[in-house]
């Protein structure tokens, strides 16, 4: 019998977790090997006035071309979603209704999308690689790598 494998992507948090949700990211078909389809998870964490974001990562470890796809749609990700809004939005509507009552929070809101977020995972590269450089900013001779130069 084949032992079963098991790998995926989890969020653990002492803080409440306000909301949740899945990105799946890009996979290609290759040729004599078996590529999964790899996702991002987002957490949004309840701590604090603002609260911040978690994301969990798996990328592709076939392809340094589907992994700096992947890393570009997660940059955008993260970067569009304090103005994307979180999973559920609900423009226009003051006050949850008792249908609501699922998604609301403990205070009678619903869940908000802060701009503080942290990335981590199993990014399948390391310094000195184009996706390394991609997330964390290329290096400088002089100064190493820059605040702001990469994801956040």
């Amino acid at each position: 019998m084949t032992p079963r494998r098991q790998c995926g992507n989890i969020i653990l948090s002492r803080p409440p977790i306000s909301s949740p949700r899945t990105l799946p990211l890009p996979a290609r078909a290759v040729h004599s090997h078996m590529n999964d389809q790899l996702s991002m998870v987002e957490a949004v964490i309840a701590y604090g006035a603002t609260g911040f974001r978690v994301y969990s990562v798996h990328l592709n470890y076939l392809s340094q071309r589907q992994r700096r796809e992947q890393i570009a749609l997660i940059k955008n990700f993260i970067a569009s979603a304090p103005g994307n809004g979180g999973p559920i939005t609900s423009p226009g509507k003051a006050i949850p209704g008792p249908e609501d009552d699922w998604i609301v929070l403990p205070d009678g809101k619903l869940p908000r999308m802060p701009e503080p977020a942290g990335l981590l995972g199993d990014f399948n590269a390391g310094p000195g690689q184009p996706e390394y450089d991609d997330i964390a900013g290329e290096k400088n001779a002089l100064h190493g790598i820059l605040c702001g130069a990469g994801v956040f």
